[in-house]
């Protein structure tokens, strides 16, 4: 596999559930984003994450998986207002970052596919457009770490990475030895478990934006209040409450008033 073999990186165990199943516990995550730092993640482009990519080949190559702060911050630094937080967050560990990067990007042209593409690729340590086990297993491990850690939501299994790869080596049987990445990408659009898991989170996005929105609504309502409000009886008017409601486009119908 190249230089990413002779890390001492100790890998996960396989783990199955009680029923014998290896399938990624989707239902269970919340779809929400806990994490302010999120934020900076959605606004980071494809092509920002290529940059830093690059800038972390050049001072390190494939070789090095933790970084200093310092380290960290010229990696990521011209991405992140801080990088300080982020690199609290993923103690250094720079793949891991990485596929936050990706996997939460907002970039407009980049669905699931474009995605998984470019993770497939950060992983491919040796540039022969395939993955060894140990690759696909770090692929897996560092995927599910990013979003544990960004969203808060409970890590999918602990050990599952090594199971997934079990799976997609039994199915796919490569020839070489290596899945290549338009085999990771067929096999990948049948493991409903996995694509469900993973798109959740892409589309916990909007709830993060939404959350925004209904903040804003409140802010406005609040100063629509401080207006109106009789300072003496700390109260405002039905009129005025249906003024204020108008005003924010959620007005209210005389039922409800």
């Amino acid at each position: 596999m190249g230089q990413a073999n002779s890390s001492k990186r100790e890998l996960s165990r396989g783990f199955k559930r009680k029923d014998g199943s290896s399938k990624l516990k989707s239902g269970s995550a919340k779809k929400t984003i806990a994490d302010g730092l999120v934020h900076e993640y959605k606004q980071v482009t494809f092509a920002e994450a290529a940059e830093c990519r690059e800038t972390f080949l050049d001072f390190f190559g494939n070789s090095q998986f933790h970084l200093s702060q310092d380290e960290f911050d010229d990696v990521f630094g011209p991405i992140f207002h801080d990088s300080v937080p982020h690199h609290k967050l993923f103690k250094g560990r720079v793949f891991q970052t990485f596929a936050a990067a990706y996997i939460f990007s907002e970039d407009e042209s980049k669905g699931l596919d474009s995605k998984v593409a470019a993770l497939f690729g950060l992983f491919d340590f040796d540039n022969n457009n395939c993955l060894n086990r140990v690759e696909m297993e770090m692929l897996f491990e560092c995927v599910t770490e990013a979003i544990h850690k960004v969203t808060k939501t409970k890590h999918p299994n602990h050990g599952c990475e090594l199971t997934l790869v079990r799976r997609c080596f039994r199915d796919v049987s490569p020839a070489g030895g290596e899945v290549k990445m338009h085999e990771f990408q067929e096999w990948l659009g049948h493991q409903e478990d996995i694509t469900q898991y993973l798109k959740q989170f892409i589309e916990a996005r909007f709830i993060t934006a939404i959350q925004e929105e209904l903040l804003n609504a409140v802010s406005s309502a609040y100063e629509q209040f401080l207006k109106v409000e009789d300072q003496e009886s700390d109260t405002i008017t039905q009129a005025q409450f249906f003024e204020i409601l108008t005003n924010l486009n959620f007005p209210a119908t005389e039922t409800e008033m």
